[in-house]
């Protein structure tokens, strides 16, 4: 009938990995200001702005979720082919990659809250071991053994030395300052970032 306004009626729906994006964006801020044991799926759910099924058909559990979101090193992930690019030059940019990750302000947040609560809640440490830290060294390891790869005398025992050193060198002393409260806000921008890391490199391929 004219004159008759239709209501908003659905809102419009969002691509999968659009959707997954934004619980996983949702969700840290709640974990990082509530901490693991207080938050639920349906705290989150509805921050989200959809139903407690639509967020459990992307994430099973709240397990599930917080692994996805602390191991979202994945996403700096360089699938590009580097064939003109150095070896130093690869491995500057896989330490950039984790290093922007690494101290991002939410992943500082995560950090923390999983230091907090890791003897209460043991496997929440086991999950960032796991799925973060071990995320980050792969990187570094695979980027390492593709450089050493016809080099029959490095053995994966210093090659992981040689990735513990890079990562410590380049990025822990900085997570270091920032999960105690320091302003590295200077320090993490790219162009700081790259210096550093670019000295570091310069020791392992002078």
């Amino acid at each position: 009938m004219e004159g008759i306004k239709r209501g908003p009626g659905r809102p419009q729906a969002i691509a999968p990995a659009e959707r997954r994006e934004k619980i996983i964006d949702v969700a840290g801020s709640i974990f990082i200001a509530e901490g693991y044991s207080s938050t639920n799926m349906e705290t989150i759910a509805q921050r989200c702005g959809m139903s407690k099924k639509t967020l459990y058909q992307v994430f099973e559990s709240k397990e599930a979720l917080f692994a996805a979101l602390i191991c979202d090193v994945r996403r700096y992930e360089d699938t590009s082919q580097q064939a003109q690019a150095t070896d130093a030059d690869n491995l500057s940019g896989t330490l950039l990659r984790i290093a922007e990750w690494t101290l991002a302000p939410r992943q500082i947040g995560l950090t923390r809250l999983v230091i907090a609560e890791s003897l209460a809640a043991p496997a929440l440490a086991e999950q960032f071991r796991g799925h973060a830290i071990e995320q980050g060294r792969r990187m570094i390891r695979e980027s390492l053994a593709r450089t050493w790869k016809k080099d029959r005398k490095k053995s994966a025992a210093q090659i992981e030395a040689m990735a513990a050193f890079a990562f410590g060198a380049a990025i822990a002393e900085l997570q270091l300052r920032a999960l105690v409260g320091e302003d590295i806000s200077s320090a993490r921008a790219k162009a700081s970032l790259s210096k550093r890391i670019e000295a570091v490199v310069g020791l392992i391929f002078p």
